[in-house]
C-alpha cells in the first residue's frame, strides 16, 4: 500500500512540474508568490530607460532591478539568474533600457520585462504576451 501512494505522490508531482506554466511560476518569482509575471497586460507595455541603482537575486532565483529614470524609481521583474546570466551581466550603474508591462506588485508600481537593451545588445526575456522564454521549450534556447 505504501509503495501505491508513493507511486502515485512521485506521478503526481512529475505531472506538475512537467507543466511549462507551473516551471515558469516558480522560477519567475523570487519574491512573494512566484506569480507575478501572470499579471503582464500587453496593453501596459511601455520602454523605460534608465540607470540600475539596485540589483537583487531572489531566494528561488528571480532577478529584480530597480530602475532609476528622469521621472521615476520602479522597481523591474526580469527572470530567473540562470536564464540571464548567460545572456547578459546587469551591474549597479548601467545604462539600460527596459520594455515590459507595468503591473501593481505588493502593492507598489513595477515593470515586468519582456526585452532588456544594454550597449546596443538586446535580450528578449519574454513573449508578447509574457509568457518567460524559460518555460516549456523556452528552456532550451541559449
Amino acid at each position: 500500500m505504501k509503495l501505491i501512494i508513493l507511486s502515485f505522490t512521485i506521478l503526481g508531482m512529475v505531472a506538475i512540474f512537467s507543466n511549462p506554466e507551473v516551471y515558469a511560476r516558480q522560477c519567475c518569482g523570487g519574491s512573494g508568490d512566484g506569480r507575478a509575471w501572470k499579471d503582464y497586460n500587453k496593453a501596459s507595455v511601455e520602454t523605460k530607460k534608465g540607470t540600475v541603482t539596485d540589483l537583487k537575486t531572489y531566494d528561488r532565483g528571480g532577478v529584480h532591478i530597480t530602475l532609476k529614470t528622469e521621472k521615476e524609481t520602479i522597481d523591474v521583474h526580469l527572470g530567473p539568474a540562470s536564464f540571464l546570466d548567460n545572456k547578459m551581466k546587469i551591474a549597479k550603474g548601467d545604462a539600460i533600457s527596459v520594455t515590459g508591462s507595468r503591473v501593481t506588485y505588493n502593492g507598489a508600481a513595477a515593470i515586468i520585462a519582456r526585452e532588456i537593451e544594454k550597449g546596443g545588445v538586446k535580450v528578449r526575456l519574454r513573449n508578447d504576451d509574457g509568457t518567460p522564454l524559460w518555460a516549456g521549450h523556452g528552456r532550451r534556447h541559449k
